[in-house]
């Protein structure tokens, strides 16, 4: 009886992250932006519980900028520094834009050229 206690959880967290896993690249994007404004840190929270990101405003709408573990990408940060007003980028970004849950799509590679002056 203990054993089918243990699996039903497992099994459970395995289908789960399995889903997750293979729906990872699910409405990804591969396209050039112009950044309209400098991106920006926001923070959410929810209970106890706070999340923070970064917020980035192309002509294109707007995008997220946050760590990622199933696309190995953790570099959020250092790659918010590239983002600067008038900066032309190629960016990948993989998700869905929900405006009523405030989701967005998630850059996960990208690569700017800042703006010539």
């Amino acid at each position: 009886m203990s054993k089918k206690i243990l699996f039903l959880p497992i099994l459970i967290f395995l289908l789960i992250g399995g889903c997750s896993y293979a729906t990872k690249d699910v409405g990804r994007i591969d396209t050039t932006v112009e950044l309209t404004r400098d991106s920006e840190r926001v923070c959410r929270s929810s209970g106890e519980s706070q999340s923070c990101g970064y917020e980035v405003y192309t002509d294109q709408g707007v995008f997220s900028n946050e760590d990622s573990i199933w696309h190995g990408k953790f570099n959020s940060g250092d790659l918010q520094a590239s983002f600067v007003e008038g900066a032309t980028c190629r960016i990948t970004a993989v998700g869905f834009r929900i405006r009523v849950l405030s989701m967005r799509k998630n850059i996960i590679k990208a690569d700017c050229v800042p703006p010539t002056e």
